[in-house]
């Protein structure tokens, strides 16, 4: 029931007290007052749960975040073989998609921002993207990492094969 017609109820049941119709307006304001205290206690619980949930999901990426930062020094990530970017690293990007995979230091990586675009965007191709993340998994010695790139490269072969890093 919206605010407008608990009002026009109120009023009713204010100016016929005593008379059917009034005794039926304020049976309905009971009913839906009731209503609304039942959805205030089903949520309370509730909204402390995804409270305690979210806190804790922050702690958790907030600890990825730091080793990851400490790991990079700062600078971009992308670019090896050839070496490393240069630029100042601002974004973290979850290599295979955030939710999508347990957020840890190993698939998590410090981009600049021109770096982070174009990775989102998959430029040139999300072959070359695999391709430099299964470089930063090696030289970092993440081997479950890099083996997760190889199956992924394998499979951007065998579905495009005239995409090449």
């Amino acid at each position: 029931m919206n605010a407008t017609y608990r009002r026009f109820l109120e009023k009713v049941a204010a100016n016929h007290k005593g008379t059917p119709e009034g005794a039926q307006a304020a049976a309905w304001l009971a009913a839906d007052k009731a209503s609304r205290a039942a959805k205030r206690v089903k949520k309370e619980p509730r909204r402390k749960a995804e409270k305690a949930a979210c806190e804790k999901e922050r702690r958790h990426r907030a600890k990825v975040y730091a080793e990851v930062d400490a790991r990079s020094g700062g600078i971009c990530e992308h670019g090896w073989p050839e070496g490393p970017c240069g630029r100042d690293a601002t974004e973290h990007d979850h290599f295979w998609g955030r939710g999508k995979a347990e957020e840890t230091p190993k698939n998590v990586w410090h981009l600049c921002a021109p770096h982070h675009n174009a990775k989102t965007l998959n430029t040139p191709s999300r072959f070359h993207w695999i391709y430099q993340f299964r470089w930063h998994c090696f030289l970092n010695g993440f081997h479950e990492e890099t083996a997760k790139c190889d199956r992924a490269i394998a499979l951007e072969q065998a579905q495009h094969p005239q995409v090449t890093p």
